[in-house]
């Protein structure tokens, strides 16, 4: 994976992620997005977190990031599941 953040990682204005299609790093973030698509309540969860972290880490990109961390691999184990069938009952991942 690649990122790109513009002006500089000092300060930021764009953030952006290039992942080659087909990798690992991909499929998991689209089994991610659609089962935020699929399941509203682990999406307004992600949403509050993220809103909070905002608010307490206005200045601190790396802690906004780190406090998602825990949340954002369980969605994401919760999505592969899901997207394997294995695990498709709704709020299945968010517990």
């Amino acid at each position: 994976m690649h990122w790109f953040c513009k002006p500089g990682p000092e300060f930021r204005t764009h953030h952006l992620h290039l992942v080659p299609t087909g990798s690992a790093r991909y499929v998991d973030v689209l089994a991610f997005r659609d089962y935020l698509r699929a399941h509203p309540v682990a999406a307004a969860q992600y949403a509050a977190l993220k809103r909070e972290l905002a608010d307490r880490h206005t200045d601190d990109r790396e802690a906004y990031t780190e406090g998602k961390a825990d949340l954002v691999a369980r969605l994401t184990e919760a999505a592969r599941r899901w997207r394997t069938g294995a695990g498709s009952a709704p709020g299945a991942a968010a517990r």
